[in-house]
């Protein structure tokens, strides 16, 4: 019985954890945030791996909108939940068409919805690294990103 209670126990700290999970580039944009009320999130900044463009999906990311780098990385999107999750938004790195780094925000606390981006058919559209610079502001203790 004990057995069985600690791996329930284990499984429920590590269900849990999924949207708090730390990286480098979760550990990055934190600390570029923290205790700023507005600015510039800089994600050009990021050099923990060599990456050339970003995507960044918002909620409800559905299948139809990833262009064929994005469907590469299918498994990645539905492990993120962002398909089905109003509360996730998933940010990928790449290096041509290589992932090379990924994070998952939760929204009640880095809210990145608002900077997916579209192509004119509905697929959703990379930033370059030199393009990757955001402004900020701190509402409520949610820190809410936008497009320039």
């Amino acid at each position: 019985m004990k057995k069985l209670l600690v791996i329930a126990l284990c499984f429920l700290i590590t269900s849990c954890g999924k949207y708090v999970g730390d990286n480098a580039l979760q550990r990055f944009v934190k600390s570029s945030l923290k205790d700023k009320k507005q600015g510039t999130l800089k994600l050009s900044a990021y050099n923990e791996v060599q990456w050339d463009k970003v995507y960044i999906l918002g909620p409800y990311t559905n299948k139809k909108n990833l262009d064929a780098d994005l469907k590469a990385y299918y498994t990645d999107i539905i492990e993120s939940e962002v398909e089905s999750d109003d509360q996730v938004c998933f940010v990928m790195l790449y290096k041509g068409k290589e992932l090379v780094g990924k994070a998952t925000f939760n929204r009640r606390y880095y809210d990145l919805e608002a900077l997916t981006k579209f192509t004119t058919n509905a697929k959703i559209a990379p930033y370059s690294k030199e393009d990757a610079n955001f402004p900020f502001a701190d509402v409520k203790n949610i820190y809410i990103i936008r497009q320039r």
